[in-house]
């Protein structure tokens, strides 16, 4: 199968994980309104049709978003204009709780749809694990009662509570973030 294109009014660029020649990374938009629409309509034969794109997005991901931390390398997710708020938040390549919460549902939801499906659950389920497991140990700041923006990956290594601009993308996650373990 040949790659889409992006229409002649723009630079020649495949669609398929090349995002040189575009300035917004969507595709956390779009998997997660995908496995939205996955849950919602339990249409399994579309789950199957598109479940090639949701294993070479979340490998994607991994190869290029994912940030070890720590001896136990640890993953949170880089986030590099992932939604429509990520104008003017830089991060500096250091691990984000809002797409880590993304990647959390993601890999949870793909364990979940594997099983439907008849694949192996296993990779997606332990990714899911470690993330939560990384927002937990990473980014929850009890004295706050909320989950850090980010944490530099680069320098310091420390926990940063907002960006600079003081929009906080961490209140607009509630959903989606692993919550911390009873008496953490």
């Amino acid at each position: 199968m040949k790659p889409r294109t992006f229409p002649a009014t723009r630079p020649p660029s495949t669609v398929n994980g090349d995002i040189s020649n575009s300035h917004y990374d969507m595709n956390l938009v779009y998997i997660d309104a995908l496995f939205r629409h996955l849950r919602w309509t339990g249409d399994l034969e579309f789950a199957r049709q598109v479940w090639p794109v949701i294993e070479r997005h979340l490998a994607w991901e991994r190869r290029l978003f994912r940030r070890e931390y720590g001896p136990e390398k640890l993953p949170l997710y880089e986030a590099y204009a992932a939604i429509w708020a990520s104008d003017d938040l830089e991060y500096h390549g250091g691990g984000t709780t809002h797409a880590s919460a993304y990647n959390y549902f993601h890999n949870t939801e793909a364990a979940r749809l594997a099983r439907l499906l008849g694949k192996d659950a296993a990779p997606y389920e332990k990714e899911a694990a470690l993330i939560a497991r990384a927002m937990r140990e990473l980014l929850w700041m009890p004295d706050r009662g909320m989950f850090a923006e980010f944490k530099d990956y680069l320098g310091s290594s420390v926990s940063i509570p907002a960006p600079p601009c003081g929009a906080s993308t961490t209140r607009w996650t509630p959903a989606w973030r692993p919550r911390p373990k009873p008496g953490r």
